[in-house]
C-alpha cells in the first residue's frame, strides 16, 4: 500500500468514526493559503456537517487567517483544530475560531500578535509585541534610574537636599540618559503595532463568537499577556486558555503518525487538501429517486373484467 493510500485510509477511519470531513492546512497564512482553504472547501460539494483540520504553520497575516477561520464556520456546524507541532502567531487566531483543540504532546501554539512590515526589508516583519515589550523595558529602567538617583541623593545628602530639588536632579539626569534612545522610536510604529494588537484581539472576538472555546481573559492575554512572539503554548498553557483542550483519539494519532512531518511542520510550499474521500451523496439519492419514478409509472396491466389492477412492475416503452 503507498503512502498516499495510507494516508486516505487513516483520514477515512477518522471520517467514519467522527462523521466528519478531515482536511490538511500546512504552510505561512497568506493570500495564497487563504485562495486554497477557500477553493477547496467551496469544490467539496457533499460536506458533512463537522471538520477536523490538521494545522500546522508559523503563523502570517491576521486578515488571512480570519478569512480561513470565517470559511470553515460558514461551512461547517462544528469544527476541531488538530495541533501536532507548530502553530504560531495567526495560527493561533485560526484555532480560536474551532469549537475544540486537539494538541498531541509536541504541540504548540503560540501569542497572538500581528505581524508588521520591517522598514526597507524586504519580506521582513517584526512582531507586534517586540516594539510593546521594549517600551515596556525602557519604562521600568526610566523609573527604576530614578527612583535609584533619587532615594541615593536624599540618603547621602543626609536631609540637606529638600525633596524637590532631589527630584529635580533625578529626573534630569534620566532624562538626560534616556532621551537619545526615545528619540530613535518612531510613534508611528508605536501606534501601528498597538492598531495591529488591536486587530488581532478584534478578530478572534469575532470567531469566538461561534467558536465559545476561548475562557474569559484569554483573548487579551494571548495578544499582550507573553513576553516574546515565540513563546511556547504547549497543551496545559492551552488549557488555561480555552475550553476544550484535549489529547487526540486513537484515529487522530493514526493519521498524525501515517502524515509524517507534515502532520506538525510547516513546508516551504502552501498545502491544503481534504484527506477523506467525498461521499456521493447526491448520486446514490438520484439513483433511488430514479427507481422510485419507474415505479411509480409501471402500467397496471388490466384484469379480465378490463380494468387496471396492480402495477405490474414492467414500465412500457
Amino acid at each position: 500500500m503507498s503512502e498516499n493510500d495510507k494516508i486516505k485510509q487513516a483520514a477515512n477511519e477518522l471520517s467514519s468514526a467522527c462523521d466528519c470531513d478531515v482536511m490538511i492546512i500546512n504552510g505561512d497564512i497568506y493570500p495564497p493559503l487563504q485562495d486554497m482553504v477557500i477553493r477547496e472547501i467551496r469544490n467539496r460539494k457533499n460536506k458533512k456537517k463537522a471538520l477536523v483540520f490538521l494545522l500546522a504553520t508559523p503563523g502570517g497575516l491576521a486578515d488571512s487567517a480570519y478569512r480561513i477561520s470565517r470559511a470553515i464556520q460558514d461551512n461547517y456546524e462544528y469544527a476541531s483544530a488538530i495541533v501536532s507541532g507548530w502553530c504560531k502567531s495567526a495560527g493561533t487566531l485560526c484555532v480560536i475560531g474551532a469549537n475544540e483543540v486537539v494538541m498531541n504532546d509536541e504541540a504548540e501554539l503560540g501569542p497572538l500578535d500581528v505581524q508588521i512590515a520591517r522598514k526597507d526589508e524586504l519580506g521582513e516583519r517584526d512582531s507586534g509585541l517586540v516594539l510593546s515589550e521594549a517600551l515596556s523595558n525602557l519604562e521600568h529602567h526610566a523609573f527604576s534610574l530614578f527612583e535609584n538617583f533619587f532615594l541615593q541623593i536624599k540618603t547621602r545628602s543626609d536631609g540637606a537636599i529638600t525633596f524637590k530639588t532631589a527630584t529635580e536632579i533625578s529626573a534630569q539626569v534620566t532624562n538626560g540618559l534616556f532621551e537619545p534612545i526615545y528619540k530613535q522610536i518612531d510613534p508611528n510604529k508605536i501606534g501601528e503595532a498597538a492598531r495591529s494588537l488591536a486587530i488581532a484581539e478584534a478578530y478572534g472576538s469575532r470567531l469566538n463568537v461561534l467558536g465559545k472555546n476561548l475562557k474569559n481573559s484569554a483573548l487579551h492575554n494571548l495578544t499582550v499577556g507573553y513576553p516574546s512572539h515565540g513563546f511556547v503554548i504547549d497543551r496545559r498553557e492551552a488549557g488555561e486558555l480555552f475550553r476544550k483542550v484535549r489529547e487526540p483519539n486513537q484515529h487522530e494519532v493514526a493519521l498524525i503518525k501515517v502524515l509524517g512531518p507534515i502532520a506538525g511542520h510547516p513546508g516551504s510550499d502552501p498545502l491544503v487538501c481534504y484527506l477523506n474521500s467525498e461521499e456521493k451523496v447526491h448520486e446514490a439519492g438520484s439513483k433511488d429517486s430514479d427507481k422510485q419514478v419507474a415505479k411509480e409509472k409501471a402500467v397496471r396491466k388490466p384484469n379480465a373484467n378490463g380494468v387496471r389492477g396492480e402495477p405490474s412492475g414492467n414500465p412500457t416503452t
